[in-house]
């Protein structure tokens, strides 16, 4: 049930199944596992279900879609497509949103019953980016550093103030696996917190006139 395409390719595969190595050297670096892919000289895969293209370190590659040149570890001639998934909010305090049931990178919110929190977000992995997109028609707040989320399903806002979206904001995180959180990147849609106060005919910034 395994296909080796290459001298040593598969060498140290012995349990494993529906496996596939193509290449010099390419192979699996553990036993048992199930539908892994290694293409590449010296190509090494560790995890079932999944391929791996070239080695690591000096024998790394460069991967081209529509470019025979590429100039990046994935360089992609053309357009990029990520599909998307609809999640529905039940509640109005979410210490663990579900990203892990179904994977993507996009997620648009598109049921809610009120204004809603999300205090954490699970399955972090180094890296991982998710964009949520607010279709609820309620305000989705995202509270920095809740208490009562599990510390590395957390986030941090990069303000330290908690982040408001209304109707169609959206907002990407991204997971560091050295602070365990997930961070903000970017966000379009805040709602407005400015420290222009007016008062009267005067429109105060830190107790300084700048109109009036």
């Amino acid at each position: 049930e395994n296909t080796a395409i290459g001298t040593n390719a598969l060498a140290t595969n012995n349990t494993g199944s529906k496996n596939t190595a193509l290449g010099f050297f390419a192979d699996v670096t553990v036993d048992s596992l199930s539908n892994a892919t290694a293409i590449g000289y010296n190509a090494k895969v560790a995890a079932s279900n999944a391929l791996v293209l070239g080695g690591i370190g000096p024998d790394a590659v460069h991967v081209g879609i529509g470019t025979d040149n590429p100039q990046g570890v994935l360089d992609v001639n053309g357009d990029l497509v990520l599909r998307s998934v609809p999640v529905n909010i039940t509640d109005s305090i979410n210490l663990a949103l579900d990203v892990n049931t179904e994977k993507y990178s996009l997620y648009k919110i598109t049921t809610a019953v009120s204004a809603f929190a999300i205090g954490g977000i699970t399955a972090g992995a180094e890296g991982r980016l998710v964009t949520l997109v607010n279709q609820s028609g309620f305000p989705m707040q995202l509270i920095h550093e809740d208490p009562d989320a599990a510390i590395i399903d957390r986030i941090q806002t990069g303000n330290q103030q908690n982040l408001v979206l209304d109707q169609m904001g959206i907002v990407t995180l991204q997971y560091d696996n050295i602070v365990q959180r997930w961070m903000v990147n970017s966000s379009n849609h805040e709602s407005p917190v400015s420290d222009w106060q007016p008062t009267g005919s005067n429109l105060y910034f830190d107790n300084f006139v700048g109109i009036g």
